[in-house]
């Protein structure tokens, strides 16, 4: 493993559209992108407000459909991505 390149983290979340557990996903991504050390890109279901949250804190973010176990354009960005770690959310 190289230790100069950080590591690529997917945060998958297909939650509601409101929540607790979708707040503190916007906090602990924007407090995880903040290290040099994790390259943190989050794919989440296309709620306007969490998207914007989300880039103005810094965070990649790709809003999807989540159509199906993750929908065809979801799994394309994913894969694209090459994360080496996938935490997913919410089921």
């Amino acid at each position: 493993m190289n230790t100069n390149t950080p590591i690529r983290v997917a945060q998958v979340l297909a939650g509601a559209a409101v929540g607790a557990a979708e707040n503190f996903f916007v906090r602990l991504l924007a407090g995880l992108s903040e290290r040099p050390e994790l390259d943190i890109h989050a794919f989440i279901r296309g709620h306007a407000h969490r998207l914007e949250a989300l880039r103005n804190r810094g965070v990649t973010t790709q809003g999807f459909r989540f159509v199906g176990k993750l929908d065809v354009l979801g799994r394309r960005a994913l894969n694209a991505f090459e994360p080496e770690v996938v935490m997913t959310w919410m089921n």
